[in-house]
C-alpha cells in the first residue's frame, strides 16, 4: 500500500487496480456508486469519487454541536474572528 493510504487517519483512501473487477478497491468503488473525476477531460480514471455515505438516523452530533455553541466561551481572538465571519 502507498504511504498516503497507510497514513490517512480517516481511512478514506484505497489503492487498487480499477481495471480488475475482482480487486477489493474496485468492488468497494462499485458498491458505493463511485463516479469518474472530471470525465469531460477524457482521461481514463485513476481516481474515483465516492459520494458521502447516508447519515444514520441517530446521528445527531451536528445538532448537539449547534446547541452547545456559545461564542462567549471562546477566547477573545476567536470571538473577534467569529464576529468578523458572521457579518
Amino acid at each position: 500500500q502507498p504511504a498516503c493510504v497507510m497514513a490517512c487517519p480517516t481511512r478514506a483512501r484505497m489503492f487498487g487496480d480499477l481495471a480488475d473487477p475482482e480487486d477489493p478497491a474496485t468492488r468497494y468503488a462499485n458498491e458505493r456508486g463511485s463516479v469518474d473525476l472530471l470525465p469531460e477531460l477524457g482521461y481514463q480514471p485513476v481516481n474515483r469519487y465516492l459520494p458521502p455515505k447516508p447519515r444514520r438516523a441517530n446521528a445527531s452530533a451536528e445538532a448537539q454541536v449547534e446547541d452547545d455553541y456559545r461564542p462567549e466561551q471562546l477566547p477573545p481572538l476567536l470571538r473577534w474572528v467569529d464576529r468578523l465571519l458572521s457579518t
